[in-house]
């Protein structure tokens, strides 16, 4: 006996899918706009309390938000005075001399020369030189070719800044006109995600600058005080690298033990301890301290999304990556989680 099974789409269902397929592909397509987008949003959900504290003093919220820019820009302003043109002086250095660093491994340390000769693990000082060389040729190519670049990156900068401030201004208008393009009945269990993800995006984002700068500081400290030559670009490198979740603190301290051994075996054993004291005060009561349990995330999945954003978008989407896995886990709680186990609740 023939049966014929008939499939139905409505025409409003296959509006969504293409509409869904097609934005998902713009997000792809643009995914610098986004990511500045997305930075902004992070920035604005950082500040949003501060503005908030300023307005409970009397201010209106253009003067607030106002105020709390004018202080984040005399302090990005400082910092770049003061810390750029070492950081950038060390950076130089780090880079241009780490063929000789690899050499003064091999020579300084016997154990360490039997060990590569088997395994070759340490990179051939020609073929570092090589790969060096034909990098900061690319960078510096022409004068104008790095001012611009250095012209372009400021100018990114100037747009996420602009954008997060006029996110902060008009956020009461932007609510009401995200809310505006969803369905009627669907409103208030979107209207009521709103606050929980920019609290969400905003406590993570403050936690995870405030831990680094503290990180930061201490490992630039400590290194300078034990004569860690280049301490405060070393000291930053392992700050980037406390963003990669489990083996970040140990990639981290690898580039600061390298360069201490070609110094003395002694101060690489000084480096290594300075590195597990601050990884252990900061995994046991830095980062307990500063991330509320509203903030934490998997590890696995920041691993997974850091992944996934890279892939998709570059270094664009693996900055995004986190934020973006934030919201996703807001909106999967409140609107599955929660719901079921309402539903399965006695």
């Amino acid at each position: 006996m023939d049966r014929t099974l008939t499939v139905s789409i409505s025409t409003r269902t296959l509006v969504i899918a293409l509409a869904l397929v097609g934005a998902g592909a713009a997000l792809i397509w643009l995914n610098l706009v986004v990511a500045l987008m997305v930075l902004a949003f992070m920035v604005a959900s950082a500040l949003s309390p501060t503005v908030a504290y300023f307005q409970r003093k009397g201010l209106r919220r253009g003067a607030a938000a106002s105020l709390v820019f004018v202080l984040l820009l005399a302090a990005m302003t400082l910092f770049g005075l003061l810390v750029i043109p070492v950081l950038a002086d060390q950076a130089q250095t780090l880079f241009s001399n780490l063929p000789g660093y690899i050499e003064k491994l091999r020579g300084n340390y016997t154990w360490l020369r039997v060990f590569d000769a088997r395994f070759s693990w340490l990179p051939d000082f020609n073929t570092v030189r090589a790969a060096l060389q034909a990098r900061v040729s690319g960078w510096t190519e022409s004068g104008v070719g790095l001012a611009g670049k250095l012209c372009v990156f400021l100018f990114l900068i100037f747009i996420v800044l602009i954008s997060a401030f006029y996110i902060l201004l008009d956020a009461p208008r932007l609510r009401t006109g995200l809310l505006s393009v969803i369905p009627i009945a669907h409103r208030p269990i979107w209207a009521a995600q709103m606050e929980p993800i920019g609290n969400k995006v905003g406590h993570y984002v403050r936690g995870v600058m405030l831990a680094i700068s503290i990180l930061v500081a201490y490992l630039a400290i400590a290194l300078t005080l034990a004569g860690e030559p280049l301490s405060l670009v070393l000291a930053l490198m392992a700050g980037c690298f406390e963003l990669i979740p489990t083996l970040g603190p140990v990639l981290g301290a690898l580039p600061a033990i390298v360069v201490a051994l070609t110094v003395s075996w002694k101060l690489a054993v000084v480096v290594f301890l300075i590195f597990a004291f601050g990884i252990f005060v900061h995994s046991n009561f830095v980062a307990p301290l500063l991330y509320s349990a509203e903030v934490e995330l998997p590890p696995l999945l920041i691993t997974v999304a850091l992944l996934v954003g890279g892939e998709l978008m570059g270094v664009a989407g693996a900055m995004i990556a986190v934020p973006v896995l934030a919201v996703a886990v807001v909106l999967i709680e409140n609107l599955y989680l929660a719901p079921r186990e309402a539903e399965e609740a006695p």
